[in-house]
């Protein structure tokens, strides 16, 4: 499974610095330590992808063994492979293992397939070693989940920090719109490139800049603390430690209900994408999920989890316009947007209480893969499916969990920086 976002848009930071370094803004100029503590937490999330890439990409490879291993079972009871079905598995299963970094040999020597007498045991030996390379990439897999949450305790620190700077940025520009309501306007327009990709919805930066912001500081103040505090994921961590608790799952439908799922591409059979309207920047909120009522509960909703996500994401091949150009917000609509700005970084500010709840949901994902891992050789066949569900959905549980609270919080202080720094820009075009 393939993770379907990019990173959000950076605002470019030499016209970020120069608009709030001009003195006739009235406000202080220590823009640019906002500016490289936004950039912090874009890069601190770019790493992090890194190690999402990683663990998808072990959880495919495990998926793709044990596929492999449930052909081979039924090939030793066939007289097993012969020794071009061997090679043809030889090369798929190398492949997988060099996705993975591990330079184990894939297969015993082909000319064990070679005669009738040998295959089996041969075809046994080659599951054998499936089995334990299956557990040795649970071991790497547990290691990165490890890695996954210190990553995100000293992410958020990051967030919240720059959540900070951005109160007190716009608690400067607030009392410098005050301050300045006697000055006029020689300006009605200006332009700027950056400001214009990260504002834009649709074909232009909307006229009501403030009211579309308002849109995010709703989103992140809902959307983030759900995040940690979502029943439904208790569910899933009690399903993984108890085969009884799987009937306690239940899904939610989502519903293609947006102009943009379409955009998302074809699902697989049985999901969906839902979108909100536009974000400012091109960026819209998707859920993905099962699309019908039935397989939404027990071990089929399990089964189903690992491709459920919740995120503010880019629209794909969202175009951003061809204008530079935006208009001049007057002195009461430069206060009135840096105050929705403060709201969104205010939120964010609060989610820290949170933190505690968030990072004990992480070590509980961590130790359901544990168990997962133990129940990996299990021969009931009724035991095996239950735990190759438990398993995806282990490897799935973290990403689940903190996805949420780190795309909304970082977009938000996309939008939050953006919007200030328009007010900035407008205020320089006062006298």
């Amino acid at each position: 499974m393939r993770r379907m976002h990019r990173g959000v848009v950076a605002l470019e930071e030499d016209d970020v610095a120069a608009v709030a370094a001009d003195e006739g803004t009235g406000v202080p100029t220590e823009i640019d330590t906002v500016v490289e503590a936004v950039a912090e937490v874009d890069e601190s999330v770019a790493d992090q992808e890194v190690v999402v890439d990683q663990i998808e990409e072990a959880g495919e490879v495990v998926e793709a063994l044990e596929s492999l291993i449930d052909v081979m079972g039924l090939s030793v009871k066939n007289g097993g492979m012969d020794k071009h079905a061997a090679a043809a598995v030889s090369i798929a299963t190398q492949y997988m293992y060099s996705r993975v970094g591990m330079s184990k040999k894939a297969m015993p020597a082909l000319e064990s397939f070679g005669g009738t007498s040998t295959r089996v045991g041969a075809t046994q030996l080659a599951m054998e070693g499936f089995k334990d390379a299956v557990v040795k990439i649970w071991d790497a897999i547990i290691a990165q989940l490890k890695k996954f949450g210190a990553w995100i305790m000293g992410h958020m620190n990051k967030v919240f920090g720059t959540a900070e700077r951005l109160v007190k940025r716009a608690d400067a520009i607030i009392k410098a719109a005050d301050a300045g309501s006697a000055k006029k306007m020689e300006e009605k327009s200006f332009e700027n490139k950056s400001l214009v990709k990260a504002l834009y919805i649709g074909t232009a930066v909307p006229t009501d800049v403030k009211a579309a912001l308002g849109v995010v500081a709703t989103l992140v103040k809902e959307t983030a603390n759900k995040s940690v505090s979502d029943e439904d994921t208790d569910k899933i961590v009690s399903a993984l430690e108890s085969k009884e608790a799987v009937q306690n799952i239940k899904l939610d439908k989502v519903t293609p209900d947006s102009k943009f799922s379409p955009k998302f591409g074809t699902q697989p059979d049985g999901v969906a994408v839902s979108a909100t309207e536009e974000l400012p920047g091109g960026f819209v909120h998707m859920k993905r999920g099962p699309s019908k009522d039935e397989g939404c509960s027990g071990l089929g909703a399990l089964k189903m989890f690992p491709r459920v996500k919740n995120a503010v994401v880019a629209i794909p091949e969202s175009k951003v316009p061809s204008t530079e150009k935006l208009k001049t917000l007057s002195m009461a609509e430069i206060e009135a947007t840096a105050e929705v700005c403060k709201v969104i970084a205010e939120e964010i500010v609060q989610f820290r209480k949170t933190q505690t709840k968030l990072e004990e949901r992480l070590k509980k994902a961590q130790k359901a893969a544990e168990t997962a891992k133990k129940n990996e050789n299990s021969t009931d066949e009724g035991e095996q499916e239950h735990a190759k569900a438990v398993r995806a959905a282990a490897q799935a549980l973290p990403v689940y969990i903190i996805t949420p609270a780190t795309s909304i919080t970082q977009y938000g202080l996309k939008a939050a920086a953006a919007g200030l720094t328009y007010c900035e820009a407008s205020l320089k075009q006062f006298k």
